[in-house]
């Protein structure tokens, strides 16, 4: 007659293989959401970067650009049927790329337009001929976006006859000396503003000097 062996068992009963598949998941799960929230982390810190220095190359270009307009420049400032503003510069004095090489705009078009998501973007159109010049071949033109997702942007030039901002801007109206542009990010009320300055440029003369013979 065999005895029975009571020797304890080695291994792990079915409760604890549970609890243990139970705790692996757990840490898993865990270690899942950090790594996800990380990741998410630093794609919005490289994408915050990426949309800051966009910004200050735009607003770069924008100091640059008002600051060599020539005396010859006419400047419209006009609010469309969106009650968006439009700036359009005739004779900018400023080169953009396209078809392998720069071309000198001599019209240039800043405008306001929405995206799907109901935010702001400003986009530049120039172009190498003017509206309504005769010529064989046909205009060149580039556009690219220069800022995007704003929830507000607006411009401001300043009337020195009148003393006072104004919203709009004709040729007829002269040359502005000062410029405000407005900006404010979607969730927040407060609204920022960058200064630009327009130096006065005169005419130049032209000496038209006869000699006798």
């Amino acid at each position: 007659m065999k005895t029975p062996d009571l020797r304890p068992r080695s291994g792990f009963t079915m409760l604890e293989m549970i609890l243990a598949m139970s705790i692996l998941a757990v840490i898993i799960s865990v270690i899942f959401s950090i790594t996800t929230s990380s990741v998410t982390l630093g794609r919005s810190i490289l994408s915050s970067q990426s949309n800051s220095r966009h910004q200050a190359a735009f607003y770069n270009y924008l100091q640059g650009l008002f600051a060599n307009l020539p005396s010859d420049a006419e400047i419209t400032l006009e609010i469309n049927d969106q009650e968006f503003q439009t700036l359009h510069i005739q004779n900018p004095n400023t080169q953009y790329p396209a078809q392998g090489r720069q071309h000198l705009a001599k019209e240039l078009w800043m405008a306001v337009s929405t995206n799907r998501d109901g935010l702001l973007s400003l986009a530049m159109e120039t172009s190498n001929q003017y509206e309504d010049e005769a010529n064989s071949q046909d205009p060149i033109y580039f556009q690219t976006e220069m800022v995007r997702d704003f929830n507000n942007i607006r411009w401001e030039f300043y009337n020195a006859s009148r003393d006072e901002w104004s919203p709009e801007w004709t040729p007829a109206m002269g040359r502005p000396s000062q410029i405000k542009f407005f900006y404010s990010y979607p969730g927040y009320s407060e609204e920022h503003m960058h200064y630009f300055w327009i130096p006065l440029r005169q005419q130049p003369q032209i000496n038209a000097n006869t000699q006798q013979p």
